[in-house]
């Protein structure tokens, strides 16, 4: 069985996310994401991008959503991605629930939901898909949708399930039972085609149901439907997050045991078997390993390089502090490993910016700073202050 080192594994990361040279031209933002890019918190997926496309404009993203382009899904562990749109395919129908599966997002949180009504997504989630597609149009924030979807339901279900839908939510105030029902599944309506998310308004996204949405989107690439996007997506993942395990696979699609293992074949078709880190894994086969990474680099809050990189990615005793629950910093890498983190901090128009961790050469505090001067002018502030690690 081939060892991968960390060294090599570092190399083919950093290579396989367009981080070691900026994309650019007709195709660069559809070559950047080959997993789409989570975006949420609002923003951090054309923060991404910032980093691999060189020549992406301002407010590019929410026009490409707005035109096509690009989708905005749930998709992925139930999070907003966004991805070429004739590539959904690989991110929403390959990741449906077979019988005997559980929903991405739905599981396990619904269970509880289902057992006050009496009333399971077998027989819930088909009129769910029905609401979506006979809403009049567009809806503005997740909350409205919930009880739009869950008002149109309510006249719909069966009688002695109406007066436990219109109950309390087990899960917060504000929110009635059938409303929690409602979110639970919304990812899986999603993920069959009846809803997508349109460009924001704000910080909330409008959601354009069924048809509204499907008439702004190309026609899907034939050649990801089905087990064919179910393989890709497998390839994917391994060319991306290799070596990885079943469960790493699992945690990151956020689907239920059974699935991830129905997955997992496929991609033991397209990968081989190695050792990483002492354990047993899946990569995909060997070729050329690039050039080891040298430098240093910034990478916002949440950037995909860094997902379940927590025991090899950064240095020790960094990990609590690049991966928190909720407020991730940016990351700062050296040679592909983060060796600190970095903050902003925006005053109006100005951005002060504080990062912690390793010390930095002169030249490697001019090439940060000048990477910040680039993305503050992306983000339309001016660059007022930088803490430097001491």
């Amino acid at each position: 069985m081939r060892e991968i080192t960390r060294a090599e594994a570092v190399a083919r990361r950093l290579a396989a996310h367009h981080l070691t040279a900026p994309l650019s031209g007709e195709g660069a933002v559809e070559q950047a994401l080959p997993l789409g890019v989570q975006d949420s918190p609002p923003g951090m997926g054309e923060a991404a991008l910032f980093c691999r496309v060189g020549d992406l404009a301002p407010g590019w993203v929410e026009e490409a959503v707005a035109s096509g382009t690009l989708c905005r899904c749930w998709s992925f562990r139930g999070a907003p991605y966004l991805f070429p749109a004739a590539q959904r395919g690989l991110f929403l129908g390959a990741l449906c629930a077979r019988e005997g599966e559980e929903w991405i997002y739905a599981y396990p949180g619904f269970a509880p939901v289902a057992a006050r009504l009496g009333l399971g997504a077998d027989r819930l989630l088909p009129l769910l898909c029905q609401a979506a597609e006979e809403l009049p149009g567009p809806v503005t924030g997740k909350a409205e949708l919930d009880r739009q979807l869950a008002d149109w339901l309510a006249p719909r279900l069966p009688g002695d399930v109406g007066e436990r839908w219109e109950s309390p939510s087990l899960y917060g105030p504000n929110q009635r039972l059938g409303e929690a029902a409602v979110s639970f599944l919304l990812r899986a309506c999603a993920l069959q085609g009846h809803l997508v998310l349109g460009p924001r308004r704000g910080r909330s996204p409008l959601f354009w149901p069924g048809d509204w949405g499907r008439k702004r989107l190309p026609p899907a690439d034939s050649t990801l439907l089905g087990e064919g996007g179910q393989r890709e997506l497998t390839r994917r993942f391994l060319a991306l997050y290799g070596p990885a395990t079943e469960g790493e696979f699992a945690a990151f699609l956020g689907c239920c045991p059974r699935q991830g293992k129905r997955l997992w074949a496929l991609a033991k078709q397209v990968g081989e078997p190695v050792s990483f880190l002492g354990r047993p894994a899946l990569a995909l086969a060997a070729g050329d390993c690039p050039s080891p990474p040298r430098g240093v680099q910034l990478l916002p809050p949440y950037d995909p390089y860094l997902y379940g990189g927590r025991r090899w990615l950064c240095e020790e005793g960094l990990a609590g502090q690049l991966w928190k629950t909720v407020g991730n910093p940016g990351a700062l890498l050296r040679d592909g490993v983060a060796v600190g983190w970095w903050r902003g901090k925006a005053s109006g128009k100005n951005w002060s910016v504080q990062l912690k961790g390793s010390p930095l050469s002169p030249g490697e505090r001019e090439g940060t700073a000048a990477w910040l001067e680039r993305y503050a002018a992306f983000r339309g502030l001016r660059l007022k202050a930088v803490e430097w690690p001491t």
